[in-house]
């Protein structure tokens, strides 16, 4: 028989088992206190048939001096957006959440990123500069 009891950041599990003397053990349990976010280097790739602009930030789940590298971090996403002074004349890739709640690695970080391909025949009609957004909100 076991008892689970949770109170503000503890969890005690009380058992007993016949032929045993009870026993009690009490986890302390860190919750995440903030996410911080830093821009990463973007970087570009061509194809035989477009060129594409790949732009991330990297996260970091705080406090750092306790491992959150096993808990999966579920995305809640803001979507890709559009400038609104100059929205380019095509139509942005969809992003992907990534909701299946990727781990942060050793060092609480984990990367999120956007990927923004156009054929070359797009390119072709466009004069002037293109810019666009990303927002990307975590809960």
């Amino acid at each position: 028989m076991a008892d689970l009891i949770m109170e503000n950041n503890n969890v005690t599990v009380k058992a007993e088992a016949e032929d045993f003397p009870p026993a009690e053990i009490t986890f302390n349990l860190k919750k995440p206190t903030r996410l911080t976010g830093k821009k990463g280097e973007e970087y570009s790739n061509q194809s035989n048939i477009g060129f594409g602009i790949t732009g991330y930030i990297i996260i970091t789940v705080h406090p750092t001096s306790v491992s959150f590298s096993n808990c999966g971090i579920i995305e809640k996403d803001g979507g890709t957006v559009l400038d609104p002074k100059e929205p380019p004349p095509f139509k942005l890739n969809d992003h992907d959440p990534g909701n299946k709640g990727d781990p942060p690695n050793l060092r609480n970080e984990l990367d999120d990123h956007v990927t923004l391909v156009m054929l070359f025949n797009t390119i072709a009609k466009l004069n002037g500069t293109c810019k666009w957004t990303w927002l990307c909100n975590y809960e």
